[in-house]
């Protein structure tokens, strides 16, 4: 899988979790299920936008494969509380 079919993968994912989820919050809010015809409006609109744009911008943007091998990317997940820490006992 290259870049642009990752991007639209995941963007499908959360369109198809993410949207329903949002109208059965809505519905169980409001204490009413919405018309069919917002469902349909609210899923296609979105499913454009959402997918439509990532995929867009996953084509537009550079793939940065080179920060992958960054000699700096190599350390523990403490090494900025670290740093934090050594930064304030100079104070």
């Amino acid at each position: 899988m290259n870049g642009v079919s990752k991007a639209v993968v995941a963007a499908v994912k959360s369109w198809a979790l993410g949207i329903p989820l949002g109208l059965v919050i809505r519905a169980v809010i409001s204490g009413h299920a919405p018309p069919f015809t917002f469902i349909l409006v609210t899923m296609g609109s979105t499913a454009v936008l959402l997918v439509g744009l990532r995929a867009l911008l996953s084509s537009i943007l550079p793939n940065n494969e080179s920060k992958k091998d960054d000699v700096y990317r190599h350390g523990s997940p403490f090494e900025l509380f670290e740093l934090l820490t050594s930064l304030v006992r100079r104070w």
